[in-house]
């Protein structure tokens, strides 16, 4: 990933989480806050770190006092150049330490996407408020807490409500829904998310089925740049290869959290 790729990159994400709340933009950061769901770090961090001329310890200081007024965890993302500068450093110092694990941003790479579609799933964008509710169901079909599983339905309903949004589904034929993503177009770069698949029906080819009509989608509205984020090493990269991705760069925002 180039500088430029890398600031592009960061304005897309920033783009796109504005579907979960408030984004403030200030000379030395960008923030994103939610009070609804503030243990969702996603958008409730600070991203696009640069120093204003005051240097990075005043700066972080300033941080650690805004998220400690609001009573919450502090979360940082250090990208290279905030790195490069000494942001990483100085929060490091403060207590603010990188999150354990890694991901890896993957960018599409192939011309044209192969994969055969089956008769047993039929992917579109979702399509009622039946269909809608099922869709964000599925964003805690992961989870066995209540609790959990309230939360993501949660970020689901947010996603849902976004127009900037698409909504895709997977279908089985009997018209149940057993796999979700999002696709978000801007400037003429598309991100993928959100992609789940109910436990019953992994490893049965609807996840690629479902990406790969994402992709087409990204192709057909003339997309330059098609992106996502998962997680190193992890079964979902191994599909994600197969389907043309490759890696594009690990960590290129790296979380930092206070305890």
């Amino acid at each position: 990933m180039t500088p430029n790729e890398l600031e592009l990159y960061i304005a897309h994400e920033l783009q796109y989480f504005r579907f979960g709340g408030d984004v403030s933009i200030r000379d030395y950061g960008w923030f994103l806050r939610n009070d609804q769901l503030a243990g969702y770090h996603d958008i409730n961090r600070v991203m696009h770190l640069r120093d204003d001329g005051r240097g990075p310890s005043e700066i972080c200081q300033e941080i650690i006092a805004h998220f400690n007024a609001l009573h919450r965890r502090v979360v940082v993302d250090v990208d290279a150049t905030a790195e490069r500068q000494g942001f990483g450093a100085v929060l490091r110092s403060m207590a603010v330490l990188p999150v354990s694990g890694a991901y890896v941003a993957m960018r599409w790479n192939n011309e044209t996407c192969d994969y055969a579609q089956t008769s047993n799933w039929t992917v579109r964008e979702i399509d009622g408020e039946v269909e809608a509710h099922d869709w964000n169901e599925l964003a805690g079909c992961d989870e066995s807490g209540s609790t959990e599983r309230r939360f993501w339905c949660e970020v689901g309903r947010m996603e849902c409500r976004y127009p900037s949004i698409t909504k895709l589904g997977a279908f089985a034929a009997d018209g149940e829904m057993v796999a979700a993503c999002t696709l978000f177009i801007e400037n003429d770069w598309a991100r993928i998310d959100s992609v789940i698949v109910k436990p019953q029906f992994r490893r049965r080819r609807v996840a690629s089925a479902l990406v790969s009509v994402a992709i087409r989608r990204a192709v057909a509205a003339g997309c330059r740049c098609i992106y996502l984020d998962t997680e190193r090493d992890g079964v979902a990269q191994r599909l994600y290869q197969n389907l043309g991705f490759v890696a594009w760069a690990v960590n290129p925002m790296r979380r930092h959290m206070s305890d």
